[in-house]
């Protein structure tokens, strides 16, 4: 070294051929130090070496600063392979650096002594150990060889020649393999030698593969070698093992390899070849020298007998791991004439077609990216600040840089399942003589890629940090994510591949980093040997969306086809990634994608709520709800409409639902739909009761056994409505998680307190009471339905009283009959009113038609020919009844007839009887004359048909014989026949001829008579004789009246009928003409002589016998044709004849009338068939006249409608005043206690789901796991874990949490059972993508809020809309979008807050269409809304403040701090922007600061003052409002139309918050007025709001009048009656008081007050009935309308039906004693009502919790048997056993067949069971027909008492007593066992709940049968659905 400059450095004393082939530097460093005091410039730094085994190397240095040190780093010394390759012995070396200045000064000289090796020479233990590898060469061509020679023994064996290598993941296939090459080495009989003595310490010849098959000779080493290179060539993974003196070989039996080279832990051998592992085998290779003759299994054996005595191990070389650090084997040396040269294998062309390179797909430039809804919330979500990772990737400790080269294949890898080990970086980097630099020179290619490839190939992946870092590196990072995990539900741990580089403006200069693709991951510790791995989670991998987002916002960057991430066949195609993102930044400049590779935690503020959305999107989609807001409709169908308002008393029973809080209509309804499970809006406009809405949905879901999730994103939202459940007694029910940061202490204190509440003790009589509750509204409620219930007739009673009120004083005598107006209906009563009229007129343009001459006359339709026509038929009608008359009269005095004139009916007898007389034939006057003749019909039928009979038997006679046979005895003829038919032969021969004789002796012809007949004729004999008889005895008393016709008894008979039929008809003509029998007699002993020669009679009358019939026919026909003519009756009575002539004269003489006539029955016939006959009979009776007609219709018809109104209701007809008034008083009671009753039956029903803490509850049961918590504080638990764990006890201890978006997303599981309902308040402000996760976490939703108040605030995000996308984009809020996809509604309509209607008028009737139900006050004709207006001006240049607002509101603070009543009401203040805020705080500030008293009153406040803007005004309300507008006039005069916020759109809605804050009063302050804001000059809506607010507050009600009239008039007959009445008695009364649809009736105007009420009046009318609840009307109006402070009567319109006069004078005492009372204040103030109504719980009555003890079992002991054993069997004892086999049944059933049959044994003294005995028994058994069931082998009986499918409990043994098998009990017995137990225990891992059953029936230990048989338990009670199952855990089901 010379003395001017110091030259130091590393070298290796060593080279050779190895070294070379593996870029070893023999220079490692070297540095140049400059001792001296002035710089050495313009050096040159040369290294030579001697021999020239490296070419000479120059370096040239510019300059060496005094004192300085330059570092050169590894020389790259070129080493001549030439030289080194064909060096055959060792030779020594020097190696000289030289330093020289410019001048060619030497500077300082280096020389160092080097040994230069042979080329099969390697360099020993002590440098570079691993190139042994290079010596490895499994490329000689004999190695090949060896291989073929070793297939040959692997085909023997195994039957394939194959060498797979590690392919069939087989251990023993790669043993064989080994094995093979093994025999085939020892086929070479290589002999073994000794090593040499300067083996390991200066280095070792290495006999060469070549030159061991040459010499056939070789030590351990080559032995070893040689082996490893066979190995390799076959694709296994060799191991040198070097001990002292010795090697020898081993190899992986799998494919792997160690993370280093060089492994000195023997341990790593020996627990890989230990016994069961079998990981590597180890080989002896000596034994492959010829003449040992040891096999493949004993060099095993020896080298694990070596291994184990592992004091002599050095170390093992992998030569896998070697490869991959870049060491190769040796090229093959050949020897020539010349000298070595190295062999290589000849190689192709070094030219060949290039490799087709993949393309990516060029980005098309889009107007914009597709997006779903769900992406659009994930956007919104995002957070984009630098804060973020995912945006700005900063290296730190929770990150870890990996080593990967090729991306794709990695993910690939990871996505088939693979795992991957971490390791540190190599510790040869660190310490190795090797140069990558110059390996990367070489083959262009860089040896940590080598590396890298061949770690990945062994599944591992290396870090930059080193090893004795990476573990607590990778601990660190797995306890964050699984920290995470538990606590958010959320993995945060990715694997990020490559990354962005990007800046944020062009001239920024600081890079910043954004991961691209984000692998979920998660890290394993496998073992102490294997570390950390990781691997792919089971979720989707994820573009950096965040990533996107920002590039899209703040670069405008629209980057299509990454989200969801493009993939290939294996996973993700990370090429297409890449590229897109190059294309998309390849115009920013120095922006680029870098490949590389962090594993790291990446979250950010809202990342729970992000990933609750991107992971969990399926989950999200089972919500109905979620899919509708995604797809922008509708996705299921809504049940049944709301619950109908009226319909809520009569559908909804009292003790169905729970409402422990007062609830209006509106309310009720919401309350009903929500129990009924349907997802809703509901609509609450400000001051409706929207928390006290939700607080009741909520109590009465937690009383139907259904668990609550209330979302609230404030805080204050949130705390009012647990505020309101803990006053009801629901606190410890309810769970408070607003906080994602909850305290677990603040958490287990909630839960503990709800598992140590109790069992309240429920109200007895709760459902009596219900029920009474019901009762007495159905009551009322009945009453106010028959009021107004609308009767067929179209209206009710209540509209009756009225309408008749109007006609009362018209005539009584238009009557209607409760039948008339039963039929009665609306268009008939219409029908009645215009015929009435058209009535009147007619009866008036007749002249009355009561006597008038036509009145006859029924025709309507009159014309000109009718007159004529009628005219002429009158006048021929005339003459008609003149002729007739005569003609009849001469006729009835010759027929014998009373009369000459009679009835219709007489007068067409009697032409019927002339006609007859006219033309009929001679008729025996003797029956013309006899009486009652028809009556002897029957009596001539017999004669005619006795007659005939008798006739036809002589005629038959006759034909045959003479008349002697007539008078023949054959009778005693017959008898002889008979006799000698019966006889024998001769005599009845001789008998026959007797016969025969005497007949044919009388025959005709004789001959014909023969014995066939005899008989028949005899017969005939006999016939005629007998009906001769008859006709005889029948014509004796008939015959003579037939005088000649008869005949001497042998007439025609046909004559006699005709005769007296003719007769008959005569006497039934006569007889209408006859009135008596004298009468009669005459008329028929005239008819008899006129008839009995009708040619004399005819010529006795002459022409009026025939003229009479046509006569009447003449005049029937004028008579109809008139009567169709005139429509009249022409009936005429019973002196047809002259009423017919009086009614054609006069007719004839006033024909002139006929139209009006006409006129009036046309009208009349209407009015008689529409059902007003008795209004036209009262005109034509004369009962009144035309013109009062009318009015006594109206007067007679309201009038039976009210009667029949009030009839047919039972409820009107008895109705009292005073008794319903008492009624009411009742039901206001019972509705107040049942509300306290409500609230301790619902905390009773609760507290009964809490099981009672248990001792004894296993550790893994729910309830242990709990009791375990509080009792640890939660240690090492988080909050989401423990809910994870208690989901079923969770839900009874706490079935409400009350909970913001993110802590849900944080604390409740998506996969945790869904809560069966999710209410969300001030959704308006809730953005939907914050509202998601938790609707999804719900079966039904209800979103509560107003569309009309301020969405949520944007003043501190970044304007996230996105244009392009604007209709998939969310709506302002969650309720917008809820709205949007037509989601049903409900609407809260009673407004509580304002104590003045005029405080919310303008907001109703501007905003809500004055659909609120408003209160007004007494004070109501005064407005409590008033315009200030201020002289001043708005800064609008500058400051932006309107001063003299400020100094005028702060100016009225004051006062009012001052004023001891004034300051009792709070104060808040409202302004139009900030500035104007902080301008009134400031002066506020100041004053506070004048008079600091003041400040203490305003502190000490129960509500201090507020000074708010529009933006955060919501949600705030105080007595007093003072609102500063600010903007106005400049200094100028100037009117600028911008008002800030109210501008925007949606401005209005911002108004509408802040005029609706006030309770009692607001002042607006204000330079502007209302006519200075032109409308013209904008279209916001805001603005035109703002000028009618001013317009309002300027002119009160006035401003609103018009709509509100037009809205809300309206007229009730009842009222304005009674208001006429009142007003008679000297007072003013104004009628439906009030601004919206709710009205006072009637208010009496004070006169000492103008402005003020003295008395509302309540009428039952149209404001009674509209309310819709019982509670409406009868409690909840009034109460609210007393707190106003009115003082109320009620008038019932019954009792003013039944004493008009008496109500009135009632009304009036109501007036004097208001007037004479001061005024009253508010009964009732709201504190008051929440001090009277708050819930105390400590002092509900607890029931005992007494710990129910299991039945024990029972043993049935039998008395011993009467006899001996023997007779067991005997037919005689049958009744015996079976009375023994009942009563064991009857004890002990259920049993098993078992147990049942060793019990009758008992009783016998029997002990051992035999087939015999067993088929005695089982005979007796199957005679009893007993209830059988059978689980696995055994049979079990039961009872009818106690059948299998209703016992639900079970028995234990008694201490010491019996013990029955788990078999030999019923699974229906085990399934009530297990339900007791988790009765207590909620839930158990399956194995636990076995361990407890047997525990539970005495055993001590399970085994398989115990197991099964519990197992069989857990089934049935899953079937019964006691329970059900998953994952391993058997969870009670909640029983309601």
């Amino acid at each position: 070294m010379g003395e001017t400059l110091h030259i130091d450095g590393t070298y290796s004393k060593v080279v050779n051929f190895a070294m070379q082939q593996n870029y070893v530097p023999v220079i490692r460093k070297l540095t140049l130090k400059n001792p001296g005091e002035t710089a050495l410039e313009d050096l040159t730094v040369s290294v030579e070496v001697t021999p020239a085994f490296a070419a000479a190397w120059q370096e040239k240095i510019a300059q060496i600063p005094a004192g300085e040190t330059v570092d050169l780093g590894a020389v790259p010394l070129l080493l001549l392979p030439e030289y080194l390759y064909t060096l055959t012995e060792r030779v020594a070396g020097t190696l000289t650096i030289t330093v020289t200045d410019g001048g060619g000064e030497v500077l300082g000289q280096v020389r160092q002594p080097m040994d230069v090796l042979a080329y099969d020479e390697w360099s020993g233990l002590l440098f570079m150990p691993e190139i042994i590898a290079a010596f490895i060469t499994p490329n000689y061509p004999k190695v090949g060889q060896v291989i073929r020679s070793a297939s040959a023994l692997l085909e023997e064996w195994t039957g394939s020649p194959s060498f797979t290598g590690y392919q069939s993941q087989s251990p023993h296939a790669v043993r064989m393999q080994m094995a093979a090459l093994y025999g085939a080495l020892q086929r070479e009989n290589i002999v073994y030698r000794a090593l040499p003595a300067s083996f390991e310490a200066v280095g070792q010849r290495i006999c060469m593969a070549d030159t061991i098959f040459t010499q056939k000779l070789g030590n351990c080493i080559d032995l070893t070698l040689l082996y490893c290179a066979c190995l390799e060539g076959v694709g296994l993974n060799p191991l040198v093992i070097f001990e002292k003196g010795h090697a020898y070989a081993g190899c992986w039996l799998e494919e792997e390899s160690f993370p280093e080279c060089i492994q000195d832990d023997v341990s790593v051998l020996t627990k890989r070849t230990a016994e069961g592992i079998n990981e590597i085998a180890l080989v002896e290779t000596t034994c492959l020298a010829a003449g040992r003759n040891t096999d493949f299994d004993a060099a095993e054996s020896l080298a694990e007998r070596r291994i184990a005595g592992a004091s002599d191990f050095q170390f093992l070389v992998d030569v896998k791991r070697t490869r991959g650090s870049g060491i190769r084997p040796l090229p093959l040396r050949k020897s020539t004439v010349d000298g070595f040269y190295p062999y290589e294998e000849p190689k192709e062309e070094v030219t060949a077609a290039p490799e087709v390179r993949e393309s990516a797909q060029k980005l098309r430039d889009v107007d914009s990216v597709p997006v779903t809804r769900q992406q659009i919330w994930e956007r919104k979500l995002l957070d984009l600040s630098l804060r973020n990772m995912l945006v700005n990737f900063r290296a730190t400790r929770s990150t870890l840089q990996l080593m990967v080269r090729d991306f794709a294949k990695l993910e690939d890898a990871l996505s088939s399942g693979a795992e991957f080990q971490i390791l540190g970086r190599p510790e040869d980097w660190d310490d190795t003589p090797r140069d990558r630099k110059i390996y990367a020179a070489e083959h262009q290619d860089d040896a940590v890629d080598a590396l890298i490839q061949s770690e990945f190939a062994s599944r591992r992946i290396r870090t930059y940090l080193n090893e004795a870092d990476v573990a607590p590196a990778m601990t660190a990072l797995c306890r964050q994510a699984r920290i995470s995990l538990e606590e958010n539900g959320s993995n945060t741990l990715y694997l990020a591949l490559g990354f962005l580089k990007w800046y944020e403006t062009d001239v920024s200069e600081k890079a910043r980093y954004a991961p691209l693709v984000l692998l979920p991951i998660e890290i394993v510790r496998k073992s102490a040997q294997k570390g950390y791995i990781i691997r792919l989670r089971d979720e989707e991998p994820q573009m950096n969306i965040t990533l996107l987002e920002m590039l899209r916002q703040d670069f405008g960057m629209a980057i299509g086809g990454l989200d969801p991430l493009p993939r290939d066949d294996q996973g993700i195609d990370l090429k297409a990634v890449f590229s897109a993102m190059c294309q998309a930044v390849v115009s920013n400049a120095r922006w680029d994608v870098e490949e590389l590779a962090f594993i790291g935690l990446f979250s950010f503020s809202q990342f729970i709520m992000w990933s609750d959305i991107r992971n969990r999107a399926e989950d999200l989609k089972r919500s109905k709800i979620v899919r509708s807001l995604m797809s922008g409709k509708m996705e299921w169908t809504p049940s049944a409409d709301f619950p109908a308002p009226e319909k809520l008393d009569e559908e909804y029973l009292p003790g169905d639902i729970a409402v422990p809080i007062a609830a209006d209509a509106s309310q009720l309804s919401a309350i009903c739909a929500a129990g009924k499970g349907k997802s809703f809006i509901l609509h609450g406009p400000p001051g409706t009761g929207k928390s006290q809405t939700i607080t009741n949905i909520i109590a009465n879901a937690l009383y139907q056994g259904k668990s609550v999730l209330f979302i609230a994103e404030k805080m204050a939202a949130l705390a009012v409505v647990q505020k309101r459940l803990e006053k009801i007694g629901l606190g410890p029910f309810s769970l408070e998680l607003h906080s994602n940061k909850a305290k677990k202490r603040d958490v287990l204190t909630q839960l503990q307190q709800a598992l140590e509440i109790g069992h309240i003790r429920p109200v007895e009589d709760y459902q009596q009471q219900a029920e009474r509750l019901h009762q007495q509204r159905m009551e009322l409620n009945e009453y106010v339905n028959a009021l107004h219930r609308k009767q067929p007739f179209g209206f009710s009673a209540y509209e009756a009283i009225p309408r008749y009120e109007a006609y009362k004083d018209a005539p009584a005598d238009v009557c209607f009959l409760p039948g008339d107006i039963a039929g009665l209906t609306p268009e008939r009563l219409t029908l009645w009113g215009d015929l009435i009229g058209e009535l009147a007129a007619a009866e008036k343009a007749c002249g009355g038609s009561c006597g008038h001459p036509l009145r006859e006359i029924g025709v309507s339709n009159y014309s000109p020919a009718l007159k004529s026509t009628l005219t002429a038929r009158l006048s021929a009608y005339g003459k008609a009844l003149d002729d007739f008359g005569g003609k009849m009269a001469a006729f009835g005095a010759a027929a014998g007839l009373p009369a000459a004139d009679g009835s219709v009916k007489y007068l067409a007898a009697a032409a019927a009887l002339a006609e007859f007389c006219r033309t009929c034939r001679a008729i025996p006057e003797g029956l013309t004359a006899c009486a009652g003749l028809e009556s002897r019909h029957s009596e001539l039928a017999a004669l005619c048909a006795a007659g005939r009979r008798r006739d036809a038997a002589r005629d038959a006679l006759l034909a045959d014989y003479s008349r002697s046979i007539l008078t023949f005895d054959e009778v005693s003829a017959r008898t002889a026949w008979e006799e000698a038919c019966q006889s024998w032969f001769l005599p009845r021969l001789s008998g026959q001829r007797k016969v025969l004789k005497s007949l044919r002796a009388m025959a005709k012809a004789p001959k014909t008579i023969t014995k066939l007949v005899v008989t028949e004729h005899l017969e005939t004999v006999s016939v005629y004789k007998d009906a001769a008889m008859e006709t005889e005895a029948l014509g004796k008393n008939l015959g003579p009246l037939f005088g000649a016709l008869w005949n001497g008894g042998d007439p025609d008979w046909a004559d006699l009928e005709d005769a007296f039929s003719a007769a008959c008809s005569l006497q039934k003509l006569a007889e209408p003409l006859v009135s008596t029998e004298e009468e009669g007699a005459a008329a028929r002993t005239a008819l008899a002589r006129a008839c009995g020669d009708p040619a004399a009679f005819r010529k006795e009358l002459g022409g009026a016998l025939d003229g009479l019939p046509g006569g009447w026919e003449a005049l029937s026909r004028l008579e109809g044709e008139l009567a169709q003519l005139s429509g009249g009756d022409f009936s005429g009575g019973d002196a047809h004849l002259a009423v017919m002539k009086e009614r054609q004269q006069r007719w004839s003489g006033h024909i002139e009338m006929l139209r009006d006539w006409c006129s009036w029955v046309s009208v009349r016939d209407r009015a008689a068939e529409a059902g007003l006959g008795a209004a036209a009979g009262a005109c034509q009776s004369g009962a009144v006249t035309a013109s009062e007609l009318e009015d006594a219709f109206w007067r007679g018809l309201y009038s039976a409608c009210a009667d029949w109104s009030i009839e047919a209701e039972p409820a009107l007809a008895s109705f009292h005043g005073a008794i319903f008034d008492s009624k009411v008083q009742k039901f206001r009671r019972t509705c107040k206690e049942f509300e306290q009753l409500t609230r301790t039956e619902l905390v009773a029903k609760l507290s009964a789901r809490i099981p009672a803490p248990s001792a004894g509850a296993a550790a893994s049961s729910e309830i242990g796991i709990l009791q375990k918590a509080i009792k640890s504080g939660g240690r090492m638990l988080s909050i989401r874990r423990l809910f994870d764990s208690i989901p079923n006890l969770l839900r009874m201890l706490c079935p409400c949490m009350l909970m913001s978006p993110i802590s849900v997303a944080q604390y409740i599981d998506p996969q945790y059972p869904p809560f069966d309902l999710v209410v969300f308040d001030e959704a308006s402000q809730l953005p939907t993508c914050e509202a998601v996760g938790a609707i999804a976490r719900g079966s039904s939703v209800i979103v509560v809020g107003d569309p009309k108040q301020l969405p949520p605030t944007s003043f501190f995000t970044a304007n996230q809309v996105d244009a392009e996308h604007f209709d998939q984009e969310d709506l302002e809020s969650v309720l917008d979008d809820c709205l949007a996809i037509s989601m049903p509604e409900e609407h809260l309509l009673w407004h509580y807050r304002s104590r003045h209607e005029s405080l919310i008028a303008f907001s109703n009737m501007q905003y809500y269409d004055n659909k609120l139900y408003t209160f007004p006050s007494p004070n109501d004709l005064e407005s409590k809304v008033s315009f200030v207006p201020v002289k001043g001006s708005y800064d609008r240049g500058r400051t932006k403040q309107n001063r003299a607002e400020a100094e005028a509101v702060v100016e009225e603070i004051l006062r009012r701090l001052n004023d001891p009543e004034l300051q009792k009401d709070s104060i808040g203040v409202v302004t139009f922007s900030s500035a104007q805020q902080n301008l009134i705080e400031d002066l506020l500030t100041e004053a506070f600061d004048r008079n600091p008293r003041l400040e203490a009153v305003n502190n000490a406040a129960e509500e201090p003052i507020f000074i708010k803007n529009l933006e955060n005004v919501q949600g705030d309300e105080r007595d007093v409002i003072l609102f500063s507008i600010g903007y106005g006039p400049d200094e100028s005069g100037k009117v600028a139309l911008n008002f800030g916020p109210l501008n925007r759109d949606g401005g209005w809605r911002r108004l509408n918050v802040a005029v609706s804050r006030a309770r009692k009063e607001m002042k607006v302050y204000s330079t502007l007025g209302p006519e200075q804001i032109d409308l013209s000059r904008t279209r916001s809506e805001g603005v035109a709001g703002l000028r009618a607010f001013l317009e309002f507050a300027k002119r009160g009600k006035e401003a609103l009048a018009g709509p509100v009239q037009s809205l809300s008039a309206r007229k009730e007959g009842f009222t304005q009656l009674v208001a006429r009445r009142i007003r008679q008695l000297g007072y003013e009364v104004r009628t439906d008081v009030g601004c919206s649809e709710f009205k006072i009736d009637l208010a009496v105007v004070d006169p000492d007050q103008p402005n003020t009420y003295l008395l509302g009046i309540l009428c039952d009318g149209a404001h009674y009935r509209d309310a819709k609840t019982a509670r409406d009307r009868n409690m909840n109006q009034e109460s609210v309308l007393r707190q106003l402070g009115w003082r109320l009567y009620h008038l019932w319109s019954m009792e003013w039906w039944e004493n008009e006069t008496g109500e009135l004078m009632k009304i009036r005492a109501a007036i004097e004693e208001a007037a004479s009372q001061e005024r009253m204040v508010p009964i009732e103030t709201p504190a008051a009502e929440k001090k009277r109504f708050r819930f105390d719980r400590n002092n509900l009555e607890r029931e005992e919790i007494v710990e129910e003890e299991p039945p024990v079992y029972e043993i049935c002991l039998l008395e011993p048997a009467q006899g001996p054993t023997e007779e067991f069997y005997l037919p005689q004892q049958d009744a015996a056993i079976t009375r023994q086999i009942q009563t064991v049944l009857e004890k002990e059933a259920p049993i098993c067949r078992e147990i049942l049959y060793r019990r009758g044994l008992g009783g016998w003294g029997l002990t051992r069971m035999s087939s015999r005995l067993e088929r005695r028994l089982g005979d007796l058994l199957e005679r009893m027909d007993p209830v059988l069931t059978r689980s696995g082998s055994q049979e079990f009986c039961w009872t009818p008492e106690r059948p299998p499918e209703t016992y639900d409990t079970f028995r234990v043994p008694e201490d010491g007593g019996f013990r029955r098998e788990l078999d030999e009990i019923p699974p229906e017995e085990l399934a009530g066992a297990v339900r007791y137990l988790l009765r207590r225990q909620i839930s158990l891992p399956q194995d636990d709940l076995i361990r407890e059953v047997y525990r539970l029936f005495g055993f001590a230990r399970t085994g398989t049968s115990i197991a099964e048989a519990v197992e069989a338990g857990v089934r049935k009670a899953e079937e019964r659905g006691h329970v059900t199952v998953g994952d391993g855990r058997v969870v009670l089901r909640e029983e309601h």
